[in-house]
């Protein structure tokens, strides 16, 4: 293997490493966001702006 090889197989490796990383981030990310508005809702919604995220 030559060393071009490798490094497009570490580039190729580290796109994929971050597309998966930003996918379970934006799926946490929308999990948290609908926690916040469940729990804003159930202590009354717009009583403290802060807490509308």
């Amino acid at each position: 293997m030559s060393e071009m090889e490798l490094v497009v197989i570490a580039l190729a490796t580290g796109v994929e490493m971050i597309a998966a990383a930003r996918l379970v981030f934006r799926a946490a990310r929308g999990v948290i966001r609908a926690a916040c508005r469940r729990r804003v809702h159930r202590r009354g919604y717009g009583r403290d702006p802060r807490q509308d995220l």
